[in-house]
């Protein structure tokens, strides 16, 4: 792949599971954006004695970018911006599905005295804010968006920078202006964990929390049972991964060893603080 290809200098390889992942940034203005995403996973290009196929790319067309996946329908943007987040997006898919052996839960959390905090909910649920807000008070990220569950029941992250309100980071100290590729006309900015104290490792979970930000409902904790937990848990599989009825069991076992609350916040600040006081 190296040298004769005429792709040779814009492709980016990349390893986070049982294959390399093969991206094409075919428009210069995009290839530096492209290398900053998943700086975690990135390898060299390899040795290859036939061509990999694609699995994402984006170009220029006429009018915008188009950024096409090996396996979903094009995408077409409107601005530079917006074919960085598609690409992200669509490159963040073929990471994890290469990840097979993994329940992928849709959360966030940390590492605390070596146990595992987690925040499920939907989006806008305020996890990357949560996440964000743990890694400011010295906890490891396992992520703001996704966290890989094991047949053994430890978590581990899947190293996507952080998405974050420029909001928020102004309010946790952080200059939003000094992230990867700050644009003031985008309302999220990238976050780098390795900025703060980085990356977790593998851990057992022992809180998990059902969370829900509202700016007009102060921080309120309440146990939940253990129905409504394995509930909430089953709807935040993630597709990428191991269905959630591959492997009930790993879903059964965190309800079984960890506590579970439910978590309603204005202040994710606050509400990290509490939850994280929770797993010491």
């Amino acid at each position: 792949m190296k040298g004769g290809s005429e792709k040779a200098g814009r492709l980016l390889y990349f390893s986070a599971g049982a294959r390399i992942v093969v991206a094409e940034a075919a428009v210069p203005a995009l290839l530096e954006p492209a290398r900053f995403l998943f700086p975690a996973y990135e390898v060299p290009p390899p040795e290859l004695q036939e061509p990999h196929r694609v699995d994402v790319s984006v170009r220029r067309k006429s009018r915008g970018y188009v950024v096409a996946s090996y396996d979903s329908s094009d995408v077409v943007c409107q601005t530079q911006m917006e074919a960085v987040v598609a690409f992200e997006f669509a490159l963040s898919r073929s990471l994890a599905s290469s990840l097979t052996n993994h329940v992928h839960l849709h959360a966030s959390g940390a590492v605390v005295d070596g146990q595992a905090v987690l925040a499920i909910g939907n989006s806008g649920a305020g996890k990357s804010s949560l996440a964000v807000s743990m890694l400011t008070k010295g906890y490891p990220t396992l992520g703001d968006d996704t966290v890989m569950l094991a047949s053994d029941g430890r978590v581990s992250p899947f190293k996507r920078l952080l998405k974050v309100n420029p909001v928020v980071l102004r309010e946790l100290g952080i200059d939003p202006t000094a992230t990867v590729h700050w644009d003031p006309d985008w309302p999220e900015a990238w976050y780098e964990p390795q900025d703060a104290c980085g990356w977790a490792g593998e851990a057992p979970v022992a809180v998990v929390t059902l969370a829900r930000y509202d700016p007009n409902t102060p921080l309120r904790l309440s146990p939940i049972s253990a129905e409504e937990a394995l509930n909430a848990l089953v709807h935040s599989v993630m597709t990428t991964g191991m269905p959630a009825g591959a492997d009930f069991d790993r879903l059964l076992r965190l309800v079984r060893d960890a506590r579970v609350f439910r978590l309603e916040f204005n202040s994710a600040f606050e509400a990290a603080e509490a939850i994280c006081s929770l797993a010491k």
